[in-house]
Parts: structure tokens; C-alpha cells; sequence
């Protein structure tokens, strides 16, 4: 942290106002830590707290459910002039019109820990900066600089300061490594907490922006990635397409073993349409997709109620317990 406030900017971007709140405030911040206490990233709330002045106000630890009315309360009484929180947390939204209330009344969201919906995203954006965050248990949070608003999904890094390579595992995802430096071991965390390595290999992919250098976006963990026909797949373009539509909650597409993909939809509990035109959605997003790749209506599964979708604590859905669970439909699906 000490390390954040004297990092010069890079390419015209100052460093994130996460690691040196100081240069981007006229007073003292207060920020609300939405994340729970058995996590490092909580962990820096308190170095926040102790290294740059700033006053950190913590989601009750005693608390394990909440609405987000509830998490609104918090909020409300916290006073506080940006927030880091969960996914998972924001997503609470979606049913609750006075977090978001509180939400847009902040200067500055970040987000941390698994990518963050459309559906959600849309909803703040034009009312609040969103920024994301990248970090591990091994190597603390990755120093990062300014986005611009629609870059809210963006991560602006200056790799090869911080020794990262990119090594791309399919068509344009990359995971994130570390290369020791031990010139620059100060910004180099993860080799502190690991002195006996030369490499750290994040298990985070990730995939550049179409235009500016130096931003990337968070796009899963590789076991997201499968394999269709001997090639690898990520699949998560699809799913963010499908999930776009108003009444589909979840998407997720697997292909285990087989060599054609499937479907596991999650509606949202009042569906505002009939499936028919759900599947309008769906065969507009596999047009000019290879034929492996392309969903059929006999292999999509719904999922059912007694069956719930498996996710941590994050938000992300846990593909191959997914998997697993619907292993008889799935098997039905190309029988």
C-alpha cells in the first residue's frame, strides 16, 4: 500500500483511487468493505485503514444473509464516499430499489472477485463510476490505474512493470503470470509471500480490449473453458449474449465428454415471455458459429426448482458441480 501512493501514472492515468484514495479527495474517504472477514481482500480494508487514512467501515461480520434492503441500511448510515464489494453483493439490486439508491449516491464502486452481469452493470453505470479490482490470497491486489466509465469491466494495468506475461490458453484469453523481477520485488507481492518461486501463474484469464492497450478484462478461471470436438471453447460470449435477455437469469453452456454443446438455463422466477421467444435470443447468438458449437432446442435444460444452480461465495456458478447435477439431463440431451 505504501508502494501505491508513490507509483507515478502511466499512459495519463492516475493510480486507481483504491490504492491512494489521498491524491483523488479533498477529506478524509470513508469506504464501505462488503467483503467478508475471512478473506485477505477484507484483510487490506484494515491496511487501508492504517496506511492511507482512510475510514473503513466493515459489512457486519455476525451477518451471514442479508437483503438488499438491508445492505441499503448499512449504506445509508455509513456515510461513506465509495464502496468495494462482491458481485454477488451488487447484484442484490435486481430486487431492491434502496441499495441501488445507495449505490448511486456513492463517488466510486469497486468490484472485486468474479465478472460482474450486464444486468446488473446497466443499472449503475450512467448513475456511478464502476471499477473493477483484480487480487489473491498470494499476491495482495494487483496495482492498477483510472479507467474511463465504459470501461467499468476493464482492468488498466502496466504489465510489464509488474513482470506479468500474458499466455494466451484459447482464442483470445490469456492467463495472467508473474515473472520474478528481483529488481522489482517491492511491486512484486506474490514472491514475498512465495521467496522460493520464479513464476506465479494466476489461474484468472483474461482478454484485451479492442482498442486501448493495456486494459483487460476478467473473464473466468480456465476450468470455464471446455473441450467440444478436441478444441477448446470458452463459452462465455454466448452466455453473456443469452443472459442478456430479460427473463433468462443464467446461462451456461457445457459440452463434457461430448462432442457438441448443451445448455443450462435458469429463468428468472416471474418469466416475462414464453420460451419460444427466448429461443429467438438463443439461435441469433450461435448464427455462423461452428456446428459443434451451435445449441439445438433438444439440448437445452431447464433448470428446476428442487435443483438449484450450485454457486461460491462470490456468485460464480460452479460449472462441473453444475454439471454433475444435471448429469442425467445432460445425458438425456444425446441419447
Amino acid at each position: 500500500m505504501d508502494e501505491g501512493q508513490s507509483i507515478p501514472p502511466f499512459r495519463g492515468k492516475e493510480v486507481s483511487e483504491h490504492h491512494n484514495p489521498v491524491c483523488h479527495a479533498q477529506k478524509r474517504s470513508r469506504r464501505f468493505c462488503g467483503l467478508r472477514c475471512c478473506y485477505t481482500s477484507m484483510i487490506a480494508g484494515i491496511g487501508a485503514a492504517v496506511f492511507l487514512d482512510v475510514v473503513v467501515v466493515f459489512l457486519p461480520f455476525h451477518v451471514s444473509e442479508y437483503s438488499g434492503d438491508r445492505a441499503a441500511s448499512w449504506l445509508q448510515k455509513a456515510g461513506c464516499d465509495d464502496a468495494i464489494v462482491f458481485p454477488s453483493f451488487l447484484s442484490l439490486i435486481e430486487d431492491s430499489q434502496a441499495l441501488l439508491e445507495q449505490l448511486t449516491r456513492l463517488r466510486k464502486i469497486f468490484w472485486i472477485g468474479a465478472p460482474l452481469s450486464w444486468d446488473v452493470a446497466r443499472l449503475l453505470i450512467d448513475r456511478t463510476h464502476l471499477a473493477t479490482l483484480w487480487g489473491t490470497t498470494e499476491s495482495g491486489y494487483l496495482v492498477s490505474f483510472e479507467t474511463d466509465p465504459e470501461d467499468w469491466n476493464y482492468l488498466n494495468i502496466n504489465a510489464e512493470k509488474d513482470g506479468i506475461k500474458w499466455v494466451e490458453k484459447a482464442p483470445n484469453r490469456f492467463e495472467m503470470q508473474f515473472i520474478k523481477r528481483n529488481e522489482a520485488i517491492d511491486i512484486q507481492p506474490v514472491f514475498l509471500t512465495l521467496p522460493d518461486a520464479d513464476i506465479f501463474s494466476s489461474g484468472d484469464l483474461f482478454s484485451q480490449h479492442p482498442n486501448k492497450p493495456d486494459h483487460w478484462k476478467y473473464e473466468g478461471r480456465p476450468d470455464n473453458i471446455i473441450v467440444v470436438k478436441d478444441m477448446l471453447f470458452d463459452p462465455s460470449a454466448i452466455e453473456k449474449n443469452i443472459e442478456s435477455h430479460v427473463s433468462v437469469k443464467t446461462a451456461i453452456v457445457l459440452g463434457i465428454n461430448y462432442s457438441v454443446v448443451c445448455l443450462i438455463l435458469e429463468l428468472q422466477e416471474t418469466p416475462q415471455i414464453s420460451f419460444e421467444e427466448i429461443w429467438n435470443t438463443i439461435g441469433k447468438t450461435c448464427e455462423g458459429m461452428p456446428d459443434h458449437q451451435v445449441i439445438k432446442p433438444s439440448r437445452v435444460i431447464l433448470v428446476q426448482a428442487e435443483k438449484p444452480v450450485p454457486r461460491n461465495h462470490k456468485g460464480e456458478v460452479k460449472r462441473l458441480a453444475l454439471a454433475e447435477l444435471y448429469s442425467a439431463e445432460m445425458n438425456s440431451c444425446y441419447t
